[in-house]
């Protein structure tokens, strides 16, 4: 991270293991719902998925933006804490 603005992240894991909660029942779902399938893109994908799990009502997106950090650092972004 030298000569950026960033100075910190912040990092979370789950626990190890499968804990049968929500998200583990979801990530089932879309493993069966994208097996057999061929994608080439993250849209492909995500319709594939979509397709495949019509009883869900699924809305997604892509990350299509990033922030520039080192370009950041010209508007002299204050010190961290």
């Amino acid at each position: 991270m030298k000569d950026t603005v960033l100075w910190g992240l912040l990092l979370v894991c789950l626990l190890v293991g499968h804990t049968h909660d929500d998200i583990d029942r979801m990530f089932s779902r879309i493993k069966v719902a994208l097996a057999g399938h061929d994608y080439f893109t993250v849209i492909e994908m995500l319709n594939i998925m979509t397709a495949g799990l019509p009883g869900f009502n699924l809305k997604t997106s892509h990350l299509s933006k990033v922030w520039a950090w080192k370009d950041m650092k010209a508007l002299g972004s204050p010190p961290p804490p």
